[in-house]
């Protein structure tokens, strides 16, 4: 048995850190047919907290090596997920991807200068790649990023997840391409096809779609991605995108992404469960309601609270307030046990909610007895708790700053409201028609985007708003 003069016995299968990394050496080197598939093994499993104190070219050999191994396709499958594992946080740690990833200086990767959609936090262009139509959505940063140190912590978070989203194959999974981060490490682009029929939402307004169907690719992805520990954190229609095949599929995008974005930014609160807005990280269960809200959008075409400002909807799902049940659920595009369905994935309790591989099985069955192709009669959304009256920006700069301009800075402030509001809350949330009287948190909530009611506020002692 080797020793280690400051541990003790180490056991025979532990190795130095330079054996470790002459191992990695030899599998880069060596060709798929001579690879020793039991000393891989022992590479990802007992050794791999030495592998990730590699930094540098020496951290670039173990991935590069680990990324040739998984395209083989011979590892087993719990040797491939913990080399998958591996890579993703190795790749985090030295910020590097496998250099298959990245877009080489010897192919043309031609990029137009106009921006066709942009999100909280990314612009996507339009661009060419081989040949290929592409798209290419890149990570906003800024000189306070810079100055604050965020951009390393954006730059670990990107390439973490890239790596786990280009080990991702599925039907119902957008794939991505290719990785472009410029030398200077401040702008993070990744590369998809694209998808000229746009997201799930715009394609349903636009086509006759058989929406079940579309559900079922949905939830299937879904499955797919919980199976492989994936948590998506930010599903929602516009991140599920229509491909170009005959019939279209639709296909999950922008998993992982939450983890690079700013979490005021990165989600729509609209989407997010009750447990999501007191800080709970991100879950299969999560992930379960915001599938639950998708079904609803997609098969009545309408936006759920879409009568509500974007302040109110947290103060909405915290008090319970779920998407209102047509009249005629068959009529506004529900076959039997589907509302029922998509009730159960809004349960307060995330342990309630049903699983993907549950959504898939019920969606498949929903599948091949409906022939809703066109949306049903418009469902009309519950009348707001609190009136969106008047002009909130004073309220507002008293309590929280100036109002953003920005859908951005909008989605800052509402966050950290709502993260007060839960963070110090007394009493569970209850709703304003109760005859209990709410804790003063929400009642300065509901002032805040309700300005005909608000109190005088006087300033703050130290002068400030």
């Amino acid at each position: 048995m080797a020793t280690d003069n400051n541990r003790g016995p180490r056991p025979a299968h532990v190795l130095d850190p330079e054996d470790i990394l002459q191992q990695w050496k030899g599998l880069l080197s060596r060709s798929l047919k001579r690879i020793d598939l039991h000393q891989v093994a022992n590479l990802v499993k007992e050794n791999r907290e030495i592998a990730m104190k590699f930094r540098g070219k020496d951290a670039a050999t173990i991935i590069n090596a680990i990324d040739k191994l998984l395209k083989g396709g011979q590892l087993p499958d719990e040797t491939q997920k913990r080399a998958l594992n591996l890579m993703r946080r190795l790749a985090g740690a030295s910020r590097q991807v496998p250099k298959s990833y990245l877009v080489g200086i010897f192919t043309r990767c031609k990029v137009e200068k106009t921006i066709f959609a942009n999100g909280g936090f990314a612009d996507v262009r339009k661009g060419r790649l081989k040949g290929k139509d592409v798209a290419i959505k890149t990570i906003r940063t800024s000189l306070q990023d810079e100055i604050e140190g965020r951009i390393i912590l954006i730059h670990e978070a990107f390439c973490k997840e890239c790596v786990v989203w280009m080990n991702m194959s599925h039907p119902n999974i957008h794939q991505l391409t290719a990785v472009i981060i410029k030398p200077d490490a401040r702008e993070f682009s990744m590369v998809s096809e694209m998808m000229k029929n746009g997201n799930i939402l715009i394609y349903t307004k636009r086509n006759k779609a058989n929406r079940i169907r579309l559900v079922v690719d949905i939830a299937r992805g879904l499955e797919y991605l919980h199976k492989s520990g994936v948590i998506h954190g930010d599903l929602k229609g516009p991140n599920i995108l229509i491909n170009n095949e005959t019939p279209p599929q639709a296909c999950i995008a922008d998993f992982g992404l939450s983890a690079i974005a700013p979490r005021w930014c990165s989600r729509h609160f609209g989407y997010m469960a009750p447990e999501l807005l007191s800080g709970v990280q991100a879950s299969k269960e999560a992930d379960m309601y915001a599938f639950g809200i998708v079904v609803y959008e997609v098969i009545t075409g309408t936006r759920p609270f879409g009568d509500h400002r974007l302040e109110e909807l947290p103060v909405l799902t915290l008090q319970g307030s779920r998407p209102p049940a047509p009249e005629d659920p068959g009529a506004a595009g529900f076959c039997q046990g589907t509302w029922e369905f998509a009730e159960r994935c809004w349960d307060e309790n995330p342990g309630q909610r049903p699983a993907a591989r549950q959504a898939v099985e019920h969606f498949e069955r929903a599948a091949k007895t409906s022939t809703v192709v066109d949306p049903g009669p418009t469902v009309s959304v519950r009348e707001p708790i609190y009136p969106s009256v008047g002009n909130s920006s004073r309220n507002f700069t008293r309590l929280f700053g100036p109002p953003s301009r920005s859908n951005t800075g909008r989605f800052q402030q509402t966050a950290y409201a709502t993260r007060v509001l839960v963070n110090n809350r007394a009493v569970p949330v209850p709703t304003l028609q109760a005859k209990r009287e709410p804790n003063p948190l929400l009642r300065m909530y509901h002032h805040l985007i309700s300005p005909r009611s608000a109190p005088r506020l006087e300033p703050s002692p130290q002068g400030g708003n």
